[in-house]
């Protein structure tokens, strides 16, 4: 039994230093064949991680930290809303939120 036991925590090391994108395409094939989600949904998704993903400029899960999720939040309310708005407007709370609910669902995978 302690030999299944190192084996699986050697295995969990090695996919701990698996690349991020690595991940979000294991997540987003996840969310497609095992939760049923529509392809548009899946295409959401891996828009909404890749801009966090790019714009944290994390590599691997385990530089995802509450500081660095802050500041995402941070950056997409100071969002400008589309180019045809006007340059005041910001992306909309429920906009925001789309992005929020695929990285909770992300970060829950990662867990």
């Amino acid at each position: 039994m302690c030999d299944i036991m190192d084996k699986n925590t050697s295995q969990n090391k090695k996919e701990a230093k698996k690349p991020i994108n690595d991940w979000k395409m294991r997540f987003l094939e996840y969310i497609e064949i095992e939760r049923g989600r529509s392809l548009k949904t899946v295409r959401n998704y891996d828009h909404y991680l890749s801009r966090f993903i790019t714009q944290t400029g994390i590599n691997r899960p385990e530089d995802i930290d509450e500081s660095n999720t802050r500041d995402f939040r941070m950056w997409l309310n100071r969002q400008p809303a589309t180019f045809y708005k006007k340059n005041s407007e910001t992306l909309k709370k429920r906009t925001q939120n789309y992005y929020l609910i695929a990285l909770r669902a992300f970060f829950k995978i990662l867990i």
